[in-house]
């Protein structure tokens, strides 16, 4: 009988050099001092200056004797916007739960460095993937993987309701409007009650109504997967970003009246909102134009700085593309300077170098001829008068330099001026005429003509 192998049991006890887990978005604190990084199942507080591990933060339990529970790496963080919690840090983890921490001296060991967990809600299938605080602070909103937004109240520490619309994993989540926690029931003040934004693998954009709990309004007008979003600190302006290599400026009005309306960008650009049931006026995103990437890899994030001055994107890249917000009367500016450009693009610039001939001399030439066509005999009669051309036998200007003299101008009627300069005809020496016309050049005794200029018109034409 043979004994069985014996094996002894080895648990993992502590992780080292980890400082940042790539999926996972890193935060600064309120002092800008700290940067808050998730690190595999623990979150971690770096003193940005000295480059040292301040805080730790990880879940634990009775029944692991103190060790980081099996599969619950950290995915997503949020720090709380309240001036009185502005400590509180909200972890969400791949076991689709969400847990509060408290970054503060007094609820650190001195032995282990761990903060204290406030607040533990299990209140997703899968893992979490969005948070986002309101602006008090009171409420926080989780979306995951399993396609579900929950929203939590923290002073009661309990779930609120849990929204459903979405048809894949939530990738960002934000309030807007007023409001907060009025009466013990989600709300707000006067035409600005409280929503929230999300976005979604889906391709889909959805404004939810918190006080109904509903979905009031979806942006249909992605095409491809949207994996972020960042709204403006004055809360007129929000960009996404998606798998696509641009990205897409929309109005926002917080106190639009949507209805369960969807909102297409093609739509949009053209000034009529889809399905009928409201223009998109009266929504609440209002597609304003695409700004194209310099990177062409998906999108991962997008973020304003807190003046809302600047913005900055990445992708999946090394790249970091920063946007500056332009004011309106840098925009006025701008618009002005780029239709000059287009003025002066119309408007070249030219110079042009032309003989300036001497009419008096054609003129005398025609009067000498009765207006009549030295080979045709043809004078054309019009409502001011008779016409004919004065043409010159060798052409005056660069390369020939003929001169603008009685000796070197014919009164022609139009059609043999054109032929005379187009080589279709010339003439001898005796004014015979040679080439596609026959006969003789009537030619005044009072008109000497330079019979240089004769030879040189007929060699310039091959006769």
């Amino acid at each position: 009988m043979s004994l069985g192998k014996t094996y002894y049991r080895y648990v993992q006890r502590s992780t080292c050099g980890v400082v940042a887990s790539p999926g996972v978005n890193v935060l600064y604190d309120n002092t800008g001092t700290l940067a808050l990084t998730g690190a595999l199942e623990q979150s971690l507080a770096w003193n940005i200056r000295t480059g040292e591990r301040i805080h730790m933060c990880r879940p634990t339990s009775t029944s692991t004797r103190g060790h980081a529970i099996p599969g619950t790496q950290v995915t997503v963080q949020a720090l709380s916007p309240s001036p009185t919690q502005s400590n509180r840090l909200a972890v969400g983890y791949e076991d689709g739960g969400v847990r509060i921490y408290e970054l503060q001296s007094q609820g650190i060991s001195a032995v282990s460095g761990e903060c204290r967990q406030v607040a533990h809600f299990p209140g997703h299938r899968a893992a979490v993937q969005s948070l986002a605080y309101d602006k008090a602070g009171a409420l926080l909103a989780s979306g995951g993987s399993d396609c579900d937004i929950v929203v939590w109240d923290l002073t009661a520490e309990t779930g609120l309701f849990r929204l459903r619309g979405h048809r894949d994993a939530i990738t960002q989540l934000r309030f807007i409007g007023g409001g907060g926690l009025v009466g013990g029931a989600v709300g707000g003040s006067g035409d600005e009650e409280l929503k929230l934004l999300s976005g979604s693998k889906d391709t889909l954009l959805k404004v939810w109504d918190l006080e109904q709990q509903r979905c009031i309004e979806t942006v249909v007008g992605h095409r491809a997967e949207v994996w972020g979003f960042a709204v403006t600190p004055d809360e007129t302006r929000v960009v996404t970003i998606s798998s696509a290599a641009d990205l897409k400026v929309w109005a926002l009005n917080v106190k639009g009246r949507g209805s369960g309306m969807e909102v297409d960008d093609a739509d949009e650009e053209e000034g009529s909102g889809s399905g009928g049931n409201s223009a998109p006026t009266q929504g609440h995103l209002a597609l304003m134009g695409p700004i194209r990437r310099v990177g062409m890899e998906r999108g991962v994030a997008v973020q304003f700085s807190r003046n809302g001055m600047f913005m900055g994107c990445h992708g999946t890249g090394k790249v970091l593309e920063i946007y500056k917000r332009r004011s309106h009367e840098e925009v006025l500016k701008k618009i002005k300077r780029r239709l000059k450009r287009l003025r002066e693009k119309k408007r070249k610039k030219s110079t042009v170098v032309r003989i300036v001939r001497d009419t008096k001399i054609a003129l005398d030439i025609k009067k000498l001829y009765d207006f009549k066509c030295q080979i045709c005999g043809t004078a054309l009669k019009t409502k001011s008068g008779y016409y004919a051309e004065g043409a010159h036998i060798k052409p005056l200007g660069k390369p020939h330099n003929g001169d603008d003299s009685l000796s070197n101008i014919l009164c022609l009627c139009p059609n043999h001026h054109v032929m005379l300069d187009k080589g279709s005809l010339s003439i001898n020496d005796n004014f015979d005429l040679i080439g596609h016309v026959s006969g003789k050049l009537t030619v005044d005794p009072n008109h000497k003509l330079n019979k240089q200029n004769l030879f040189y018109h007929r060699k310039l034409h091959d006769y």
